[in-house]
């Protein structure tokens, strides 16, 4: 193999001699280079095969102490066994002891038990056969002691034998397993490596070759690259051309983007003034005046409510409830405190029919009243929706063509209605408050409508004892058919009209 080196490398020298002299004087540098690395390959080679002894020598000794473990296992489970059949002969020959010691407590018994003795001989020999009693199973004891003393010994070989075969067992694996890596690892393959060396060693030789080559392409690959430097050193120019021209562009979208921010921090001061006046109406609204009742009132409540669960609507008289709500029916009556907003926000009334909004806005202050109470009562709150203010706005005018001032029209709220709408209503409460007269007429305040609700609402709720509570269980919807859409308002007289509707037909025109 070293001629076969030799004549590869004189090759390669004439070879690039044909070249050029620069690349000649590399030729004899690679030559010089191919030498060291044929030493270095060749003491690889030496130092693999001396590893390799050494792997052999240690896995044979590790096969010989795992057969020294292996005979020392064996030794301790023949000294185990031993003690196991002393073991077994002590308990034999304890079982025997017990047995004797058996028969001459039956032999004793058998001798009391005996009438042909004579009394006194008899009482001889049964005092000497308790003796003899006492001694056998003082004997028996002993026996027994000395029997289980055995077959604690028994056990204990017993164990020490099974623990000695398991490492014999582990033993006998350590040396196959060792004996597994001495067969592995022999002369053989030391020489399999040697070979695949001076294969790799062939292998780097032509790599050799092939490096040159690349040498010679790499030569000309930088002529061309310098053509190409130059071409590229023209398109830098123009790429710098067209670099000014985006950074100008980039400076225009800038200009852009500032007067966009500018545009965004506006619309942010206006947002954030928007939001202001949303929490100031939030805090008028969580400001503005509410029921007042207490935890009394609402207990007892529901516990008529559990009463009367299966009423359609009237309760019993229920003189500690009226008491109770007696104390609050004053102070909601005459806690009302209008808004300047309110104040200064009018209605129109034509033909004794007023506005939807205004029946909207009446409908929301009476749901604000409404909802805490029903709530803690375990009620669902009203909803105000289009199809409640619709009912409510054709209830009034029904009652208004019908000229009916103050009393329920059976005929509009369990006829007309339905038959209108497909809803039909729990039921009506109707009120007349102390400034109902002031209701009527061309035009009314918010103010003055809201004063009306909350004094209609502290009388249906706080003071309906003797109407048997079903204003109160109408409002609060505490009947068996639970309604949710509401709606008030007044009527051509100024008296207040609070319908709730249930159970839309399948056909009516709020049916969905």
């Amino acid at each position: 193999m070293n001629n076969k080196f030799k004549d590869t490398v004189v090759g390669t020298a004439a070879l690039l001699a044909t070249t050029t002299i620069a690349l000649t004087t590399n030729s004899h540098q690679v030559k010089a280079d191919n030498k060291e690395n044929t030493k270095q390959i060749n003491n690889n080679s030496t130092s693999s095969l001396e590893s390799t002894e050494q792997r052999v020598t240690k896995a044979e000794s590790n096969v010989n102490d795992a057969q020294l473990e292996a005979n020392s296992a064996s030794r301790n489970k023949v000294l185990a066994e031993q003690k196991k059949d002393q073991a077994f002969d002590t308990l034999k020959k304890a079982k025997e002891n017990q047995t004797k010691a058996e028969n001459l407590v039956k032999e004793a018994q058998n001798k009391v038990n005996n009438k042909e003795i004579g009394e006194k001989q008899a009482q001889k020999a049964v005092d000497e056969d308790k003796v003899a009693i006492d001694q056998a199973q003082s004997q028996v004891d002993e026996a027994k002691k000395t029997a289980d003393l055995a077959l604690d010994s028994l056990n204990e070989a017993q164990s020490k034998v099974t623990n000695q075969e398991q490492k014999v067992k582990d033993a006998q694996v350590k040396v196959d397993n060792t004996q597994k890596i001495v067969d592995n690892t022999n002369v053989g393959k030391i020489q399999t490596d040697l070979d695949q060396a001076n294969k790799n060693l062939t292998q780097a030789q032509s790599s050799l070759d092939e490096e040159n080559n690349k040498l010679i392409k790499t030569r000309v690959a930088i002529d061309n690259s310098n053509e190409q430097l130059k071409q590229g050193k023209a398109e830098l120019t123009q790429k710098q051309a067209q670099l000014d021209q985006a950074n100008e562009q980039l400076k225009n979208s800038q200009e852009k983007a500032n007067k966009a921010n500018e545009d965004l921090t506006a619309n942010e001061n206006s947002l954030n003034q928007l939001k202001q006046k949303i929490a100031t109406l939030k805090s008028t609204e969580e400001n503005q005046d509410k029921l007042i009742y207490g935890t009394d009132f609402i207990n007892l409540v529901k516990k008529y409510k559990e009463e009367n669960r299966d009423n359609w609507g009237f309760w019993s008289s229920y003189p500690d409830l009226a008491e109770v709500a007696k104390k609050y029916y004053e102070a909601n009556f005459q806690g009302y405190k209008p808004t300047k907003a309110d104040e200064n926000t009018y209605y129109t009334i034509n033909n004794g029919l007023i506005d939807k909004e205004a029946i909207k806005q009446m409908s929301l202050y009476a749901a604000s009243l409404l909802n805490p109470l029903r709530i803690s009562l375990g009620e669902k709150p009203i909803l105000v929706s289009d199809a409640s203010i619709e009912v409510e706005l054709a209830t009034i005018k029904a009652y208004n063509d019908a000229n009916q001032g103050f009393g329920h029209l059976e005929n509009i709220i369990q006829d007309k209605i339905p038959k209108e709408f497909g809803f039909w209503t729990e039921g009506e409460s109707i009120a007349m408050t102390t400034n109902s007269s002031d209701l009527k007429g061309t035009r009314v305040s918010l103010a003055d409508l809201k004063m009306g609700i909350r004094q209609a609402i502290a009388m249906w709720v706080f003071d309906d004892n003797d109407q048997g509570y079903g204003h109160m269980t109408d409002v609060l919807s505490l009947r068996i058919y639970k309604s949710e859409d509401a709606a008030i308002s007044i009527d051509k007289f100024g008296i207040f009209h609070f319908n709730d509707i249930v159970e839309p037909s399948e056909d009516g025109e709020f049916a969905q």
